[in-house]
């Protein structure tokens, strides 16, 4: 009598690989390289060949991925489908399918025109896929995950209870672990130095797009404490409509660098802005901000160090760069103005340079007034 060979288990009716795989997913989310092995354990547990998730941002009315990753066996025919079908001809990505945030959806469900349905079955099918899952949901403010998975074109479009089953409790996972290892990250990254950063006179603070304020430094705080016209409002910054003009959304809008001044209603200066975005697992916003006419002081010790000058010719170039003319300067001081213009010429054979506007361009320029505060 033969023997009767033993049934392999599926992944439905089997709890401890289910419980393996939500480990692994939630794994990933803190060790990015371990991502193509768990997808690749949920494409088997839900009989799909090609299994991707995308991290996607919201622009000009379309979701644009940023970065993607996708599991091993599937990996070949994800760099087929990408290269083919672009992001700008992917029904797929269109704004308003944000209403099936949280959803497993099809393609029937995404697209309601049944001529643009089988357009795009027809460019699938060209690359060998078939039946399409999909879901997708928010992890930050207008920023997106999605899953797409895949079967191969000649497996058909049956999908068994079981495989929804398996997918419905590991999605609830794996949103959940995302958006744990996304606050996380807002938590810990970039990792400046709050007390270095507490020695620099300008107003440094890093926000999200939009506004959301992740860390700053004492001289922001200070500016933004006084409401005067930049605040804090539940933590995000905020601009009186009537004194911004659309001009601090306008700058967390953009990619490139962007400066503009928001004037202050309370006349105690208008506040100097300037934005440098940067992307990394999120985009940031750098933003730099001092009042107008805000002045300098340039540590004088500084200039007999670098250009070799004198304690009393130190103290007439800090002078200068703030803005003081000769005969002020020697008023302050109690010195006749032909001591000063003596003092003066000393500094340009120094410097090498021949005119005062001359010299405070170079101080200006140098790395003193880079670094200006630091050394105070």
């Amino acid at each position: 009598m033969a023997a009767r060979s033993k049934r392999v288990r599926t992944w439905a009716e089997d709890p401890s690989r289910i419980c393996d795989l939500i480990y692994k997913l939630h794994r990933s989310s803190s060790d990015p390289a371990a991502w193509p092995e768990a997808l690749e354990d949920l494409s088997a547990a839900v009989r799909m060949h090609s299994v991707s998730l995308e991290w996607c941002r919201i622009e000009g009315g379309r979701l644009h991925p940023f970065r993607s990753v996708v599991n091993l066996g599937g990996l070949e025919c994800h760099q087929r489908y990408v290269s083919e079908i672009t992001d700008s001809l992917n029904p797929r990505y269109g704004a308003e399918h944000l209403s099936n945030l949280g959803r497993v959806v099809q393609d029937k469900d995404l697209m309601v025109d049944g001529g643009e349905l089988q357009r795009f079955r027809r460019a699938l099918s060209g690359l060998g896929l078939g039946f399409f899952v999909g879901a997708l949901w928010q992890i930050a403010t207008g920023e997106f995950l999605a899953l797409a998975m895949h079967r191969k074109l000649e497996l058909g479009e049956q999908w068994g209870e079981a495989e929804q089953g398996v997918l419905g409790e590991v999605l609830r996972h794996l949103q959940q672990a995302t958006s744990i290892a996304h606050s996380l990250q807002l938590a810990n990254e970039p990792r400046f130095d709050a007390a270095l950063m507490d020695l620099i006179p300008q107003g440094i603070c890093l926000c999200g797009a939009s506004g959301e304020v992740c860390l700053s430094n004492r001289a922001a705080r200070e500016l933004l404490a006084s409401g005067r016209p930049l605040r804090i409002v539940d933590g995000c910054l905020r601009v009186p409509p009537r004194v911004d003009g659309g001009k601090l959304s306008a700058a967390l809008a953009r990619r490139s660098p962007s400066y503009f001044s928001l004037g202050d209603e309370f006349g105690e200066g208008s506040l100097q802005v300037s934005v440098h975005p940067f992307e990394g697992e999120t985009l940031r916003y750098l933003l730099l901000m001092t009042r107008a006419g805000q002045v300098p002081t340039l540590p004088v010790h500084a200039f007999t160090d670098l250009f070799h000058l004198t304690p009393a010719e130190s103290r007439l170039v800090a002078a200068l760069c703030q803005g003081h003319s000769l005969s002020d300067y020697a008023d302050m001081r109690g010195l006749s103005i032909d001591t000063v213009r003596s003092q003066v010429k000393e500094v340009f054979g120094k410097t090498q340079t021949s005119r005062q506007a001359e010299l405070v361009s170079l101080i200006l320029g140098s790395v003193i007034s880079h670094n200006w505060g630091l050394a105070r």
